[in-house]
């Protein structure tokens, strides 16, 4: 296996790890008191754990870790220190981005 894909395999387990221990764990009660919806539809909206789709999620985080991957690659950054800066700041900002976009546009979540 290259280089290339190993390290998008690991992006893909951290990002996995990390986005249920931050939004799955720590998160969670914060999310869910201010998506700005009722429990009744958030009850519509989410699926319980049971239904949820695990090959969806499972290639999300592929996905998510080949993207990570791609722009560390384009970056030019060799070591594992400056790739998991460069992965933990776009992972910033894609999710403050996302996050702004559902403020702005949508009823989903209230702000602080």
């Amino acid at each position: 296996m290259n280089k290339f894909l190993l390290a998008a395999l690991s992006a893909s387990v951290v990002a996995f790890f990390l986005g249920w221990l931050i939004y799955g764990i720590l998160l969670m009660d914060f999310m869910t008191g201010n998506s700005g919806l009722s429990v009744e539809l958030q009850n519509q909206i989410h699926k319980p754990e049971e239904e949820m789709n695990w090959i969806l999620l499972i290639l999300g985080n592929i996905t998510w870790g080949l993207l990570i991957t791609y722009v560390i690659h384009l970056s030019g950054k060799a070591s594992a220190a400056s790739g998991a800066m460069m992965g933990a700041v776009t992972g910033l900002l894609v999710a403050l981005t996302f996050d702004l976009h559902f403020l702005a546009f949508t009823y989903i979540m209230t702000p602080v």
